[in-house]
């Protein structure tokens, strides 16, 4: 009985956003940033072709190294993905990038830009505006796309590249939908494991990491570590545990700080490329 290897094709495609004359967190500062004008990011597709050799009984059709169910399942899983990819309108992210890119250079002109506008679309502007002195340079507020659920469309993340992710977007239905947006203290980071870390801090009073899962549009808490200090007293830390997002102390469980610790190394950071504005 003879085998023979049938080609299977996964299309994947893959959707990039770049700003035109715009250095990187990594890249060295224009000279002349202080007079550059912004322009809104294009949107580019490229597709790549994988493929997967099956081996196939020849007599009955029958698959060797896999029910061929499964692939069938996984392939339209695939195409799936390649739909939303093809389908999807990234021109709202275009829209607000190209609005917080024109303030950034107006601030760092010396120039007015609509504060009441800006303080209403997103919280990182208003850090950035306040960290920033007149003709000084942008060297870490920026962007970066990345598809943080598998489901074949990107979501917009907007931060620092020296501390945290601050906004989370995605597009519902050809809208831009905020799905995440940090408090002053705290901020969200990508794990190697596909895990979210979100973080949010009250001083030395209370201080909380919740690690989540990215699905269907929201962050979906999966577990929590938090501590808190005695009532009058810095130096008494206490460390809890509780499973999704809970950081009530009443239902949660008291733990070592080696054990807080050595949960929250579970989830190493991911490097996270931004594009400055």
């Amino acid at each position: 009985m003879k085998r023979r290897m049938i080609p299977v094709i996964l299309g994947v495609m893959t959707v990039c956003i770049c700003a035109c004359g715009k250095q990187t967190s990594s890249g060295s500062a224009d000279s002349s940033s202080a007079d550059q004008s912004v322009t809104s990011s294009s949107v580019s597709n490229s597709s790549v072709k994988k493929t997967a050799d099956v081996s196939v009984d020849s007599t009955d059709g029958t698959s060797q190294n896999g029910d061929m169910n499964t692939l069938s399942n996984s392939t339209q899983v695939d195409e799936k993905k390649l739909e939303n990819k093809s389908t999807v309108d990234y021109t709202p992210y275009q829209e607000l990038i190209a609005k917080i890119s024109d303030s950034v250079a107006k601030v760092l002109n010396g120039e007015e830009y609509d504060q009441e506008e800006m303080t209403r679309m997103t919280n990182s502007f208003q850090q950035f505006a306040i960290g920033v002195h007149e003709n000084h340079d942008n060297t870490n507020y920026g962007y970066f796309m990345q598809d943080l659920d598998g489901d074949g469309i990107d979501e917009l993340l907007i931060g620092f590249s020296d501390s945290y992710v601050w906004e989370v977007y995605t597009i519902q239905n050809d809208e831009l939908v905020n799905v995440y947006l940090t408090a002053w203290r705290g901020g969200l980071q990508l794990c190697t494991n596909g895990k979210i870390e979100t973080s949010a801090s009250g001083g030395q009073l209370y201080s909380a990491w919740t690690y989540s899962e990215f699905q269907n549009g929201a962050l979906n808490p999966i577990e929590t570590v938090f501590t808190k200090c005695e009532e009058n007293d810095f130096s008494a830390h206490h460390w809890y545990y509780s499973e999704g997002d809970g950081s009530n102390q009443d239902l949660s469980t008291e733990i070592s700080e080696s054990e807080g610790e050595a949960i929250k190394a579970k989830y190493s950071h991911q490097q996270m490329n931004f594009t400055l504005f």
